[in-house]
């Protein structure tokens, strides 16, 4: 484990339970983010997107509805804002509102709001006159609860994007206090003392890296090491990996997860060539040496 000095004035506990809380969260939203998105392959391209949308497309919702519609506030839980499709079951859902894992639930405020400001005209007016929207309300005006459909599901795709986005700066400000302490405290040396195994334990590190961090934030982070010269060139995952397995405490907890998020708040710095950042520093001096 670290032997640091008492660090009660941090809090680490309470740290730390917020923390996985905002982890957990993070991972609700990723995971309804990508069913709405729809199936991709290998190099995430959307596959089946009918599954999921029927008239319009995201692009469509991006390029034609963000800026109107964006100001709308996320009311209802995710869990909330779509019913599972339950092939099985005696009831049978209409091919128009059959969205391979989902139906949409069509009581919520966002959703209200959404049919109150695209109304039939208002889609005419904002759509040219030959898109599949336009083209559907003139052949088939009895589909427009199915265009408002498409529209709040991608609607929320978008928004569940930017929550996520709003929960990676939460969770920064929640340890920054954490980061602060070990950019200042644990070195090298320090690091090297509490590494008293070098072997990683699989199956430990994949439960630490399921609990304590968001999985594609995690990647990303360690892809932008892999891809750096010089200096900033390491195994992060590697490294990660060495220090989840040696984890005994509480304590332990909180400082791996520093250590990583040091190396995460690090990167805009290391793009915009401020090398004397703090974090930047720390990450050359200290995590790029360790082997």
């Amino acid at each position: 484990m670290f032997i640091i000095p008492s660090t009660k004035s941090l809090d680490f506990k309470k740290r730390i339970k917020t923390h996985l809380l905002l982890i957990s969260t993070a991972d609700v939203y990723y995971q309804n983010s990508r069913m709405l998105r729809g199936p991709v392959d290998n190099n995430n391209n959307v596959l089946g997107l009918k599954e999921t949308m029927k008239i319009l497309t995201h692009d469509d919702y991006k390029n034609y509805l963000d800026s109107i519609l964006g100001d709308i506030e996320l009311e209802t839980e995710c869990m909330d804002a779509f019913v599972p499709a339950f092939r099985d079951s005696d009831i049978q859902i209409p091919e128009d509102e059959d969205r391979g894992m989902f139906t949409v639930n069509r009581v919520g405020p966002e959703y209200e709001e959404i049919k109150k400001r695209m109304t039939v005209d208002t889609l005419k007016e904002i759509f040219p006159a030959t898109h599949p929207v336009c083209m559907t309300l003139i052949d088939n005006p009895a589909k427009y609860d199915i265009i408002i459909d498409d529209i709040y599901v991608s609607w929320c795709m978008h928004t569940y994007i930017r929550v996520l986005d709003t929960i990676r700066l939460q969770i920064l400000d929640n340890m920054t206090p954490a980061i602060e302490y070990t950019v200042d405290n644990i070195d090298y040396f320090t690091i090297k003392r509490y590494l008293h195994t070098d072997k990683i334990n699989d199956k430990k590190a994949y439960s630490v890296l399921k609990e304590m961090f968001f999985g594609p934030d995690y990647k990303f982070t360690c892809a932008f090491y892999d891809q750096q010269d010089g200096d900033y060139h390491f195994d992060l995952d590697k490294i990660m990996k060495k220090l989840m397995s040696n984890i005994d405490v509480e304590q332990d907890r909180a400082i791996v997860i520093s250590i990583y998020l040091t190396c995460s708040f690090a990167m805009a710095d290391i793009r915009s060539k401020n090398v004397e950042a703090p974090c930047v520093k720390y990450v050359k001096d200290v995590l790029a040496k360790i082997k």
